[in-house]
């Protein structure tokens, strides 16, 4: 079976349209073929990323981390509302590589992201509805209800970072995780005044809960029709990606390649495009690989506890407004866009692994501090360090997971590493909703630093050891060739 295989090359040129140049040969042969087109880049799908991700994180940040409050205004208690997070994030983990592994299967990655996300939708305005339900019932209907719409949801983020990566790798080859830090930019500035301009909305009104649907609806709305811009932008831009199947198929029938043997090509097995393929491949490196993981493990488990309960704690054991609350992220945001914006230099000269160390740290540093104030002004001057560590991890474990990741495996890769981040989410807030109810806010957040510093110690010290034995192998390797 002959394969013939195409680079593509990026263009920076100022001019609006960057071509993708192809070998006039290959070009010639190719004529004739089912998928193959000429490859242009327009402006308009240039910015793809950056418009997906303002869109999708301004209908995420209704209510964003209000949430927590919004149940609580349901009644329910701490544990419960950890429960609801946690039944959600369970479901998520369980269907988000599936469902991604079907769109990077059927290269319809937006219009999987489209149906999903409207799903989300519905659920969520669904639970009005619990206004009119006995209270001995509330919780069961929220948990089927929130668990359906989270679920729903979860799979955006991992097609949109595909989404984004694709272009970018296609744009710019091996500059695409340097420039994916600042699509991603985007998201955190529509989070921040989003966040800012509900909790002074909040404040006034007094409803949250009327106050998350009007939201919801507004900024949903408006997230779908980007996506199916996008979708539009993709077909007129040519950027419709080949899968394997079309590759050997036309190739080897096309008029023009049958018998020619003068083209550069070589024999390849069939790629399998399965969850097992992407796994293997973003498992490699041996312990460091492991411990990574496991700090991206215990570090989101911290941070689950952080972004969904923190409001609770602020409200009702400081006594802060909304309006603080919604301060309080944009302090956060302010931090998280020099680093975004940083994340190109940070990636070059610390590595994905070491930059994760940052935002660890930075936790630790934080968490210590919320177990310490006694008022909600004072949390202001902790909040940068969760820009930190946010960007830092956002940045460091989709571009580590990239790295390793088959291009026609970028979806299936990006959900393998969220289901691995939702099973520390499930057991994170579920445990930490419970030791909030029973041990109090303090406790929760000072455990929280004790189990990420342990973790990142962890990993420094394994990378450090695995460095050192891989130098010395290298030598030792050397001098059994010199003796030779």
């Amino acid at each position: 079976m002959k394969v013939i295989h195409i680079a593509y090359h990026g263009c920076d040129s100022p001019n609006p349209t960057c071509t993708v140049h192809i070998n006039r040969e290959l070009s010639s042969s190719l004529e004739g073929t089912s998928w193959y087109k000429p490859h242009t880049f327009h402006n308009t799908t240039q910015m793809v990323g950056s418009v997906l991700f303002l869109c999708l994180f301004a209908c995420l940040g209704v209510p964003g981390r209000f949430l927590s409050l919004f149940y609580k205004s349901f009644g329910l208690s701490d544990a419960q509302v950890g429960f609801l997070y946690s039944a959600g994030y369970m479901l998520s983990m369980l269907i988000g590589p599936l469902v991604n592994n079907i769109a990077d299967k059927l290269n319809e990655r937006e219009l999987v992201c489209i149906s999903g996300f409207a799903i989300s939708l519905a659920c969520f305005l669904f639970q009005l509805v619990a206004q009119v339900l006995p209270k001995s019932v509330v919780f069961p209907f929220l948990l089927v209800v929130f668990t359906l719409h989270y679920a729903s949801t979860s799979t955006t983020y991992s097609l949109v970072c595909a989404m984004s990566l694709t272009r970018l790798k296609r744009q710019y080859g091996a500059d695409a995780h340097d420039r994916f830090g600042r699509d991603r930019l985007w998201g955190a500035v529509s989070w921040a005044l989003v966040a800012l301009a509900f909790g002074t909305i909040a404040d006034y009104t007094s409803d949250v809960e009327m106050l998350s649907y009007f939201g919801k609806s507004f900024f949903g709305v408006i997230f779908i029709v980007a996506l199916a811009q996008t979708r539009i932008y993709r077909d007129s831009d040519n950027v419709a990606e080949p899968t394997p199947n079309d590759l050997e198929d036309d190739i080897e029938h096309s008029p023009k390649t049958e018998g020619k043997n003068d083209l550069e090509s070589s024999t390849e097995k069939k790629e399998n495009l399965s969850a097992m393929t992407a796994f293997r491949a973003i498992t490699r490196g041996g312990l460091p690989t492991i411990f990574f993981y496991m700090l991206a493990f215990v570090l989101t488990a911290g941070m689950v506890n952080v972004e969904n309960l923190l409001f609770i704690y602020f409200k009702e054991d400081l006594g802060t407004s909304y309006k603080l609350c919604g301060l309080t992220v944009i302090v956060t945001v302010l931090f998280q866009i020099p680093m975004f914006a940083l994340a190109p230099q940070l990636m070059r000269s610390l590595g994905a692994k070491y930059l994760a160390v940052i935002g660890a740290l930075s936790f630790v540093v934080r968490t210590i501090g919320y177990s310490l104030v006694r008022s909600g002004w004072v949390v202001l001057f902790f909040e940068p360090l969760h820009g930190v560590t946010f960007a830092a991890m956002a940045t460091a474990s989709v571009s580590f997971v990239s790295e390793r990741s088959p291009a026609q495996m970028e979806a299936t890769s990006q959900s393998l590493l969220s289901a691995l981040l939702q099973v520390a989410k499930v057991a994170g807030v579920a445990f930490g909703g419970m030791a909030m109810q029973v041990f109090g806010s303090r406790v929760l957040y000072s455990g929280l630093a004790v189990m990420v510093l342990i973790a990142t110690v962890a990993f420094l010290i394994v990378d450090k050891v695995y460095l050192v034995n891989s130098e010395q192998e290298s030598r030792d390797h050397d001098v059994l060739l010199n003796k030779m």
